[in-house]
């Protein structure tokens, strides 16, 4: 999974109006179903595309899930999104598997935002119910084989510890403040 892709995209891309979300809504700094370009605390980590699937606007911070372009890589719990869906000029696939909490200091532009039929099948993914809808069964990629038989998990490791270390500040702070809150 390479980030070339993005960079291209952050070049050339001007942020469209989404005709499934109010006035109101679009003025907001956070929503669910954002799609967004982070990058880590110091600015040295490359940027990467996230999608939002909660926000926690009282600790400036929101859980969002790894983004690619490569359909390709996408898993059965991954959900894999259109232009129609998303107002980007690309596909991508969300990585439901990937979700970490990051800051709202992390992000640097929003490039899109979701259809609420969108959003929904990419929470069911991953994993906040229990229950799954025809969008997502419709949108879904192939499942991972075992280690040996599936190149895709060689991509997914490296990706995972990418997207950790853009994640470590604010999950270490995020889960220290709540201990010690009980």
């Amino acid at each position: 999974m390479t980030t070339d892709w993005l960079a291209e995209a952050l070049q050339d891309h001007s942020p469209a109006t989404y005709p499934w979300r109010d006035d109101e809504a679009a003025g907001k700094e956070v929503l669910e179903g954002d799609v967004l370009a982070v990058s880590g605390m110091d600015g040295l980590e490359p940027s990467r595309m996230v999608i939002v699937l909660e926000v926690e606007p009282d600790r400036r911070c929101f859980l969002g899930t790894l983004v690619t372009n490569e359909l390709a890589s996408a898993t059965a719990e991954d959900v894999k999104l259109a232009p129609t869906h998303t107002g980007l000029p690309y596909h991508i696939a969300g990585l439901a598997g990937m979700a970490r909490m990051l800051w709202y200091v992390q992000i640097r532009s929003r490039l899109g935002a979701l259809s609420d039929e969108a959003l929904h099948a990419l929470i069911l993914s991953a994993g906040h119910c229990g229950v799954e809808d025809r969008f997502q069964t419709r949108h879904r990629g192939i499942p991972l084989q075992d280690r040996r038989r599936d190149l895709r998990w060689a991509e997914f490791d490296v990706e995972r510890e990418r997207f950790d270390t853009l994640a470590l500040d604010c999950t270490e702070k995020r889960f220290k403040n709540s201990k010690t809150l009980k």
